[in-house]
């Protein structure tokens, strides 16, 4: 029996009304990625994150996820990469259910399905940063649910069972390089690599124009020049104080918190990502 007849392609009859909950989280994939854009944006203009309605308690919150070195990709927020995935995803789920065309339709959703199963390996590579700062961002996870719950409900959409999901993976990877597969429509991969790119450039152009328009007239420099100008306080370090890293070092780090701060929440959860990447050559005390 050939792999065609045990696994009959049916992918694209739609099934409208999954497409119509997916078009749903996709827009609430958008907002939670917005939403850590914007609290990403915060923390690197100020060095710090407002708590707002992300922060639960000292280890539930999104301070140190959205404030550290990971939540940045090439040079931009992680989260407005995700945001400009949903959108594209938002915009595919939503030509297939306007159009009568099912050829059509079925290359979109199937893209659809390809992009989002990137993203859901995504995700566990940043839930892996996630346990490295151990930290727990109600925000992040958000977008790691909806990301598994996006790939099976689109798993039902294209009438798959779900040991079938990998078959047709096959055969739409076969298809899009030129080979024999079971597939009755074409992926048109030109088209929709070229919409990609465009819309992760155009996204990239105009998140980089954002802040440049935002951080117009306060430069590094002049901030830097205002910090180093102050006046040196002496500070006398108790050397029998609990002490992190190295004692001996000529750089040591001395903390003043207030438990209640929203800005020392914000600096406590960078020491560790500090100090991990100083190689303990430093000292942290408080």
């Amino acid at each position: 029996m050939s792999l065609s007849k045990r696994h009959p392609q049916k992918q694209t009859d739609l099934r409208k009304g999954f497409l119509g909950i997916i078009l749903v989280g996709c827009l609430c994939g958008g907002a939670l990625a917005l939403y850590a854009t914007q609290l990403t944006l915060t923390a690197t203009q100020s060095g710090t994150v407002s708590p707002g309605g992300c922060t639960i308690n000292n280890w539930i919150g999104c301070n140190s996820a959205l404030g550290s070195s990971y939540a940045t990709l090439l040079g931009m927020p992680t989260g407005w990469w995700g945001f400009l995935l949903y959108l594209g995803m938002a915009l595919a789920v939503a030509f297939a259910l306007m159009s009568k065309d099912k050829g059509r339709a079925g290359s979109a959703v199937a893209a659809v399905f390809v992009f989002v199963l990137g993203a859901v390996l995504f995700s566990f590579y940043k839930a892996y940063h996630l346990a490295l700062l151990k930290a727990v961002c109600p925000v992040c996870i958000g977008m790691y649910i909806i990301n598994v719950v996006i790939l099976a409900l689109l798993v039902r959409a294209l009438r798959l069972a779900d040991s079938e999901a990998g078959h047709f993976l096959l055969q739409y990877f076969k298809s899009v390089f030129g080979r024999p597969s079971t597939l009755t429509f074409s992926p048109q991969p030109v088209l929709f690599s070229a919409l990609a790119v465009s819309l992760f450039s155009l996204g990239y152009l105009g998140l980089e124009k954002y802040e440049q328009d935002r951080q117009k007239g306060a430069s590094l420099q002049s901030s830097l020049a205002a910090h180093f100008a102050q006046k040196p306080v002496s500070l006398k370090i108790d050397t029998t104080a609990t002490a992190w890293g190295n004692r001996a070092s000529r750089i040591t780090i001395v903390e003043f918190s207030d438990f209640e701060c929203p800005a020392c929440s914000a600096a406590a959860s960078r020491f560790g990502e500090i100090m991990r990447r100083t190689k303990m050559r430093c000292a942290f005390t408080f």
